[in-house]
């Protein structure tokens, strides 16, 4: 009988079925399920499969390009882009090759993409432009509309939103004529994100909504991680924690059923900003430095800014100076590398923000020194606004400038560990007490090290105190070794401390100090910085003025001895209504044509109920005028100062945010409402605060006038006492 082949000949025992070998077209589609679940090196395998064994005739070209494209895909996804842009280049070589315009589009718009996410905008949109100029050829409405859709992502980095918006819609229209359902996921995807950055909350739901069910039908594991992200940033930008908590596990639960998700970076960052948001500070930590991580494995040097930025926040609310520094110092450092490759307004703007947090987190550890010393309340305010003056004087450029600012309201920074019986002593320190004292620029230093500025500012720290005849501390450094910017802040330094009264002087007059100044040219001073302070000077002695006279006013009869300006609130001294609507108009005409990003924040307080709940708990006696104006300063202390604070009625006060986003102005909400609930809560309360209600509405998406973003702040507070019952609530209008 004759064996069948299947059979062993030697053994006579059935052989294993011969393994069924797959078309080309078979490995691709494997291939691309590969991607699609993880398995990237099990994709890039079939893809060499597929072109070690293509003929050379027919399809042969086409079926390559492809293959190389899903190989490049899998290197995108593991941060390889160079390996990627490699087998893009293959691609494009071998579709020009064939006459193939629709798959050489297809290859110059993955190209596109990666060059996108490595921050490369000019060269994304060139390449966008090519795929574009390609699908024309080749009437490919699916190329063309893949490569629109991608420049609205460009429009939306440069902030063009409404360019962004009319690419979206373009190619959704496209998507949807050819019924590919998969691109209109994408799109729609995108559309939610803008509509967020937008504040247009239900046109967001809306297209996520459809979005999410699209791509849960296909199963894309990737897209719908990042769906869920998504959806937890529109969330959290609406204040809703909850929501934004249950997205973002969801986001992580779809991310680790996969081999190796792209979206576990965005995931963790998201997580991150949710924990922190919600107070659980330390797994807020926890995910952000995951998120650092696979964002350093992946060169994805977008979301490694991105993530430093929310960490800075971070370690701000814990009250970490020094580590919001740090991570401030490496998102500029990283959003200035962006920016360097290309010119981006987004990202300008987002350096201009982190700029001013600079400026902010410096100005309040500032003020925590002068806490400990009364003798010196905004010293360090004024010795940087003077030192500045001088610096720009003498030839320091606007960059230079900014960073010098910063090392000015820190020079002092060492003093907080200084005890505050020698800081404030009314005689003379002895010898012991003095050589503590001296050790403050040393201290500040240390307190400074690992923090890595975009400008040195440490020479100011320790040797603003160092003389030009070397008989300075802490180094006795002399003449020009001394470095220059603290030779600047030295002349600054020396006159603020003599114009302003402290434990053991009287304040002297602007010609006094001058008059004792100018003895010690050339021996504590530099006489070239000098005579930069001289040409300046003329033009502070006005401040200097000012200042001694409201501190003698404030001295002989409080606060209410200042004259009042035109349409303040004599209560609070700040500004009323009409100006503080006025304001509001000049903040978003500001920018000529183009609305400027504004959050409007209508703050209502309950005084009446407050006073009443601390009478009933013991607390000390006040009055109902009393509380308004404590929350009043309240929230002029926790405001940066660009801000703008005023009183809209007796229990109303509003607080304008210029360039603002939505998700920003929810993190100032949140610390305005801790401040005022501070004032008015009763001392051991034995209910939760019902005190404080916060409106929130951002320009342009809720509304480009005054009228319309009060009325929509309104409502947002209105809402939010309707639905949680108390005053406590915060919402971001709808």
């Amino acid at each position: 009988m004759t064996r069948p082949l299947s059979s062993d000949p030697v053994f006579g025992k059935p052989l294993a079925a011969a393994p069924v070998r797959r078309t080309p077209e078979e490995l691709l589609d494997a291939a691309r399920s590969a991607v699609m679940a993880g398995r990237l090196a099990e994709a890039r395998a079939m893809s060499g499969e597929v072109l070690r064994g293509l003929p050379r005739t027919g399809d042969a070209p086409t079926i390559a390009a492809e293959a190389l494209r899903v190989s490049a895909r899998s290197f995108h996804i593991e941060g390889n882009a160079e390996a990627a842009l490699d087998c893009l280049e293959a691609a494009l070589a071998v579709c020009t090759a064939s006459g193939d315009d629709g798959g050489a589009g297809q290859a110059l718009n993955n190209a596109g993409i990666v060059h996108l996410q490595l921050g490369q905008l000019d060269d994304a949109e060139r390449l966008f432009g090519d795929a574009m100029a390609r699908a024309r050829v080749a009437n490919s409405g699916r190329v063309r509309a893949f490569a629109t859709m991608h420049l609205g992502i460009v429009s939306t980095v440069r902030g063009d939103l409404q360019l962004a918006l009319s690419h979206y819609q373009s190619a959704l229209a496209e998507y949807r004529a050819a019924g590919l359902v998969r691109d209109v996921a994408a799109t729609l995807n995108n559309m939610g994100m803008l509509h967020v950055d937008l504040g247009q909350w239900a046109e967001a739901e809306r297209v996520y909504a459809e979005a999410s069910s699209i791509i849960t039908g296909i199963g894309d594991l990737d897209a719908l991680a990042l769906m869920h992200v998504n959806l937890a940033e529109m969330w959290v930008a609406r204040g809703d924690t909850q929501n934004a908590r249950k997205a973002v596990e969801s986001a992580m639960d779809v991310c680790g059923r996969t081999t190796h998700s792209a979206g576990i970076g965005d995931a963790h960052k998201m997580f991150g900003v949710v924990a922190r948001e919600q107070g659980a500070y330390a797994e807020a930590e926890q995910h952000l430095d995951r998120a650092r991580e696979n964002a350093e494995s992946r060169g994805d040097l977008l979301l490694k800014a991105e993530t430093a930025r929310e960490q800075a926040e971070l370690f701000r609310r814990q009250g970490r100076n020094a580590d919001t520094l740090k991570a401030l110092n490496s998102a500029h450092k990283l959003f200035e590398a962006l920016r360097a490759r290309r010119d981006l307004a987004d990202i300008g703007r987002r350096v201009g923000r982190i700029e001013d947090e600079f400026v902010e987190v410096a100005r309040r550890w500032g003020e925590s020194i002068e806490a400990k010393d009364r003798y010196t309340q905004g010293h360090c305010k004024r010795v940087a606004d003077l030192s500045c003056m001088i610096a720009e004087e003498a030839g320091l450029d606007e960059q230079s400038l900014f960073w010098f600012r910063i090392g000015a309201l820190l020079h002092d920074v060492g003093k907080l560990v200084i005890p505050e019986e020698v800081l404030n002593k009314p005689g003379k320190l002895s010898d012991e007490e003095w050589a503590l004292m001296r050790s403050h620029t040393v201290a500040g230093v240390d307190m400074l090290s690992g923090i890595e500025f975009p400008w040195d500012v440490r020479p100011i720290v320790l040797s603003h105190h160092e003389r030009w005849d070397g008989k300075g501390y802490p180094n006795g450094l002399q003449g020009e070794d001394i470095p220059f910017v603290a030779r600047i802040l030295c002349v600054a330094d020396v006159y603020d401390a003599l114009t302003s009264v402290r434990s053991y002087k009287r304040a002297l007059s602007h010609d006094e100090a001058m008059a004792i100044l100018r003895k010690d040219i050339g021996t504590a001073f530099d006489p070239a910085v000098f005579e930069k302070f001289e040409k300046v000077a003329p033009a502070w002695a006005p401040r200097t003025a000012e200042m001694q006279r409201l501190a003698a006013a404030e001295l002989m009869a409080g606060p209410d001895a200042l004259p009042l300006p035109p349409g303040h609130d004599p209560l609070t001294r700040l500004p009323l209504a009409p100006l503080v609507h006025a304001e509001c108009g000049r903040l978003l005409s500001s920018r000529g044509a183009a609305i400027r990003t504004v959050a409007v924040l209508v703050v209502t307080i309950d005084a009446a109920d407050a006073l009443a709940r601390r009478q009933s708990a013991g607390a000390a006696p006040t009055t109902l005028d009393e509380l308004r104006r404590r929350v009043a300063d309240a929230l002029c202390r926790n405001t940066r100062g660009g801000d703008f604070v005023g009183r809209l009625a007796d229990d109303e006060f509003a607080v304008l945010l210029p360039d603002t986003q939505p998700s920003e102005a929810r993190g100032a909400a949140d610390r305005l409402r801790d401040a005022a609930t501070g004032v008015l809560a009763a001392p051991r309360p034995t209910t939760r605060s019902t005190h404080v209600r916060i409106g929130v509405a951002v320009a342009p998406g809720q509304g480009r006038t005054a009228d319309t973003l009060f009325a929509a702040a309104r409502e947002s507070a209105a809402q939010a006492a309707a639905t949680s019952g108390m005053y406590a609530a915060i919402d971001s209008a709808a």
